[in-house]
């Protein structure tokens, strides 16, 4: 089970962390497995190119449905679909 995260929306990012790291004994400031939205963990650069595929604006909604599709609602842009696996 993972859990996806979009830290504070002008992050420009989506973090997913594996359960273990959200548990009751994790530790504190556990560590993310995988970022979308940005090239690497800790930038937040703001992208006008609207083509590019790692490229988000201010997301503000997460949704993963039966099929392993995360869908993200993303303020600046458009509601970006990540397909399963990513």
């Amino acid at each position: 089970m993972k859990t996806y995260i979009s830290p504070i929306p002008l992050n420009n990012r989506i973090l997913r962390y594996p359960a273990s790291a959200l548990g009751a004994k994790a530790a504190n400031g556990p560590s993310a497995d995988l970022v979308l939205g940005q090239s690497d963990f800790t930038s937040g650069i703001i992208r006008t190119t609207r083509w590019m595929s790692n490229n988000l604006r201010a997301p503000a909604g997460i949704a993963l449905d039966a099929g392993g599709r995360l869908y993200v609602s993303d303020s600046l842009n458009r509601v970006v679909v990540y397909l399963s696996p990513f």
